[in-house]
């Protein structure tokens, strides 16, 4: 007869467990996350908070930009959306009701994005050297212009580009 009343015991202190679970109001929030052109964003990350009682949860998009918050308690949330070269999106006010899921689908817009680019040089970026000159050479040739035999000299002057300096 113990074993009886302890199960009995047993019952009747957990029933108002039992009674107090099924009484846990909740509801969901889903969506999917699109670029610009209609396209799911595969793997952006979305976040649903509730700042007046510290509540964060965080979750990734499927591959075709799909997300979902099941068994939340109705409050007003804040929803963020980001995702690697999208400008971040935060939804607030989100009024989520007892049984009462909400879809919330989010566009996001492509972000401008600043690029720096840094350039080190190994070498000086001008040449230091010296100034080019221009010299004249003159020169004198002989050679046989006419069968005759006859030596006539040429003299002509041939420019020449250099970048020593003068000594």
């Amino acid at each position: 007869m113990r074993t009886v009343s302890l199960a009995t015991l047993t019952v009747v202190l957990s029933a108002p467990f039992v009674w107090l679970s099924a009484q846990v109001a909740t509801t969901s929030l889903r969506g999917t996350v699109f670029d610009e052109k209609a396209a799911g964003v595969g793997g952006a990350t979305v976040t649903i908070s509730n700042p007046a009682k510290g509540f964060t949860r965080t979750t990734k998009t499927s591959a075709q930009g799909e997300y979902q918050f099941p068994q939340l308690a109705p409050a007003d949330h804040k929803l963020t959306t980001t995702a690697h070269g999208f400008a971040a999106l935060k939804h607030t006010g989100i009024k989520l009701l007892v049984d009462t899921p909400i879809t919330l689908n989010v566009t996001l817009r492509v972000a401008a994005e600043n690029i720096t680019v840094e350039v080190a040089a190994k070498t000086p970026l001008i040449l230091e050297s010296p100034t080019p000159r221009i010299r004249m050479r003159h020169s004198i040739r002989c050679g046989r212009l006419f069968p005759e035999k006859r030596e006539i000299a040429t003299s002509f002057v041939v420019p020449e580009l250099s970048t020593s300096t003068p000594a």
